[in-house]
């Protein structure tokens, strides 16, 4: 047994989304500023273009990013299909119910479309120009904490229990 006043538990975050990932930042030693700029123009550009987009998880960073999608005012943004899908029966889930519900109140005012009670399965990607649609042949399910955007893709996603499918042009997991 060990005595402390007080204890620092810092056991960090792993990412996988290149944006996201501590390794591509500037600075790290695994990525060159330069790098890091056409990895976030790339992604802007892919979100520039996308027709749809599809949040998956209802807790702070999964309404924080709808919201700001909803929001976003930026030329070129256009008309963009938002759903968020949140395996809990409400968002914000477990902060208590009043939390949540002016968040979804904002979100489906700004058009957002809130589905609660689905969890996500990646069906299929296609990639520009061509593909077999068929993500490797394989179907991948994204556990919690998991974070990905899709780039170049367009992707089929299946919630459960419900089997319902959505499209989208990008997925933030």
């Amino acid at each position: 047994m060990h005595a402390f006043d007080f204890l620092v538990l810092a056991p960090g975050v792993s990412y996988s989304d290149p944006l996201l990932k501590s390794g591509g930042l500037p600075g790290s030693g695994s990525s060159t500023l330069e790098a890091r700029r056409r990895q976030v123009a790339e992604a802007a550009r892919l979100l520039e273009r996308a027709r749809s987009v599809v949040v998956v998880g209802g807790g702070p960073v999964g309404v924080e990013l709808a919201a700001e999608l909803a929001d976003d005012r930026s030329p070129g943004s256009g008309a963009r299909e938002i759903t968020l899908v949140t395996s809990a029966g409400r968002l914000l889930h477990p902060k208590p119910a009043w939390v949540g519900a002016p968040a979804e109140a904002w979100l489906k005012s700004k058009g957002v479309r809130v589905v609660k009670g689905q969890r996500v399965e990646e069906k299929a990607a296609e990639a520009e120009g061509g593909g077999d649609g068929k993500s490797g042949g394989r179907k991948k399910k994204k556990g919690a904490g998991a974070t990905t955007t899709a780039t170049a893709t367009a992707t089929t996603l299946t919630t459960s229990p419900a089997g319902e499918t959505l499209e989208a042009d990008v997925v933030y997991w």
